[in-house]
């Protein structure tokens, strides 16, 4: 998906109401200590803009095509660059969505 496309299809999900309400948001962006949880880089919580330092989106680990819901736990805090290549195939989110279950069960032990 290009680019442009990623940003039609996030603006088509934000006018349908699909995505995460303020409140997940933020505590996403909390449980994820303000960093992408792909590349640990330090976010900024209000900055949405590609292109601005900090940028960062909230991301459906599973899917919500696939059944995922807009849960805090099913959602991670990923730097937009981080987000566009997680969506860049299906085998790429499947195996980030595996590798953020194993940071998040070392987190838990």
């Amino acid at each position: 998906m290009s680019f442009e496309g990623y940003l039609r299809r996030k603006h088509e999900m934000e006018e349908n109401n699909t995505g995460f309400d303020e409140e997940t948001k933020r505590k996403i962006f909390s449980n994820a200590n303000g960093r992408c949880e792909y590349c640990g880089v330090k976010l900024v919580f209000d900055n949405h803009v590609e292109g601005l330092v900090g940028a960062w989106d909230p991301h459906h680990v599973i899917p919500k095509k696939d059944g995922g819901d807009n849960s805090v736990g099913n959602g991670a805090a990923l730097c937009l660059d981080c987000h566009k290549n997680v969506h860049a195939s299906k085998a790429t989110t499947l195996a980030f969505a595996k590798i953020l279950s194993e940071k998040r069960k070392g987190k838990k032990g």
